[in-house]
């Protein structure tokens, strides 16, 4: 399956091979989220006041309305915090999602329910962390009024450690009632415990009749079952009940039971579960006894292009190893092509018509990949790779996981090796400012820029600022040393003057 690889882009591939990028890819991160639009109103609400100062604020809006929180933790163990009016956006004031915690009492411990729900249309939850709650971290509910729920924003925010589903939009029983033209993007979603005792009734993301939805740009990682039970927990991210025309790209999901699915076996027969949706450049890495990759159950229209697979898989759930399921006599219309997979795909006890199988790579090794294996998997190609020109390009796929443009020939996975000449080591198709090595041990050079002197700020994945440094350019390039820096992985915020650009860094 294997075309002729591109001499150039093996050299492009030798100059930047080891690029690691451990969070989701950055493309729509980078940047603050705008500022209030004029004419908002501004409210600012500081731990002393709390979640009744913050209820009190959206209780009282009139008018469109940001409310900004200042640092600190904002306890909802006694009540979550409802965003019953629309046009209010919820975000933290310095912009850091680690410096605002939403902290309730406990997973399964019947303190205080959600963390936040979002009862109306056009809300915003923004640079938070919302953390340690009984059930939902973040509810998005149709029972508070009978209209359509719309035009919902979740950016930069951390969710950890939910009783039940991380992200959850509940079916209100209403047909007639939807969600349009939602955004999940730049999150980490995460178990950092694991469930107590014998749950498994969770999810990353679960969304009911929703329709028009951009997923992007997320990490998403150990949604798992509880340790006291041999059921799966549910997947990373899932839509069903009705959704149509989402999209789900650029994610990074690591150790999930499960990780994309389309549909689900739970809605009717007959029934589309989701329709016209579209899986693309998404990197999923499963653990040892997970299910699959990505399922398409019930849902007609779906294109699945151009991810990343390696759910080393074991045989708990199913007498076969596979990494796409296909499950239904609804899947018509269903194209899977240039998938990069360490196990099969598996047409679900024969229930599914036949579907456009288009240039995928099933059982490749893990020697296609920079790292498969580990916390933190690198599933960038290697310059050995059978994927490197092995696919075939699709209308709907011109960029990869990292929003490189896919040029020439197109690659097999998430992952688009450039064809490029006469670059520095690090740059990537004409992308400046970009690290090498990465991963790194002593020193990191950042290439590409055309100011004089840059301001570097490496922080933690908590946002504790770690190293700070003022540096002069030098050949468009600065090199800095990370010798005091614990193996993990960091932001690096680079400030050339006009513009402050966030990139990932791993150091080893």
């Amino acid at each position: 399956m294997n075309a002729l690889k591109s001499p150039l882009k093996i050299i492009a591939l030798l100059l930047v091979n080891g690029l690691s990028v451990q969070l989701a890819a950055q493309c729509n991160c980078e940047n603050s989220y705008p500022a209030p639009q004029g004419g908002e109103a501004i409210v600012y609400i500081t731990p002393a006041q709390g979640v009744s100062g913050i209820q009190t604020a959206i209780n009282n809006a009139t008018s469109p309305t940001t409310i900004f929180l200042m640092n600190g933790t904002y306890n909802v163990s006694g009540g979550q915090i409802n965003i019953t009016k629309p046009n209010i956006t919820l975000r933290s004031f310095s912009g850091k999602r680690d410096s605002v915690i939403i902290y309730g009492g406990g997973m399964l411990t019947g303190t205080g329910y959600h963390g936040i729900s979002i009862l109306n249309t056009n809300a915003k939850v923004i640079d938070l962390t919302i953390k340690n709650i009984d059930t939902h971290p973040i509810d998005i509910n149709f029972w508070y009024q009978p209209g359509d729920i719309d035009n919902l924003v979740l950016h930069n925010l951390h969710i950890a450690d939910g009783g039940e589903q991380l992200i959850k939009m509940s079916y209100s029983g209403n047909l007639n009632q939807n969600s349009h033209n939602g955004i999940i993007e730049c999150c980490l979603i995460e178990y950092t415990t694991s469930l107590p005792g014998s749950a498994y009734y969770t999810n990353g993301i679960d969304l009911h009749y929703a329709e028009n939805w951009l997923i992007q740009d997320n990490t998403i990682r150990n949604i798992q079952a509880g340790p006291g039970t041999t059921n799966d927990a549910g997947p990373a991210i899932l839509f069903f009940k009705g959704g149509k025309n989402m999209i789900v790209e650029r994610n990074l999901i690591i150790d999930c039971d499960e990780g994309i699915f389309l549909g689900n076996w739970a809605d009717p027969a007959g029934f589309a579960s989701t329709d016209s949706g579209i899986v693309r450049n998404n990197f999923i890495r499963g653990h040892a006894n997970s299910r699959c990759g990505i399922g398409i159950v019930r849902s007609p229209n779906a294109r699945i292009l151009n991810n990343t697979i390696f759910s080393p898989g074991g045989t708990v759930w199913t007498a076969q190893k596979y990494s796409i399921e296909v499950t239904g006599p609804e899947d018509t219309n269903l194209v899977i092509q240039n998938n990069l997979m360490d196990e099969t795909i598996l047409n679900n006890q024969g229930t599914a018509p036949p579907f456009s199988d288009i240039t995928n790579i099933d059982s490749a090794s893990a020697s296609n990949v920079i790292q498969a294996s580990g916390i933190n998997p690198d599933l960038h190609l290697t310059s050995t790779s059978v994927a490197i020109d092995a696919g075939t390009p699709h209308s709907l796929r011109n960029s990869d996981f990292d929003c490189g443009t896919v040029a020439g020939n197109a690659d097999v996975g998430a992952d688009e090796i450039p064809v490029t000449t006469g670059v520095l080591p690090g740059m990537i198709d004409g992308k400046k400012l970009n690290l090498f090595p990465n991963p790194a041990t002593e020193f990191v050079t950042i290439y590409g820029f055309e100011s004089d002197n840059v301001k570097i700020n490496v922080t933690d994945l908590f946002g504790k600022t770690v190293l700070s440094a003022f540096e002069k350019v030098k050949d468009q390039k600065i090199s800095f040393d990370i010798k005091t820096l614990p193996g993990g992985s960091y932001f690096v915020e680079i400030f050339d003057g006009t513009t402050t650009r966030k990139k990932t860094l791993l150091v080893q």
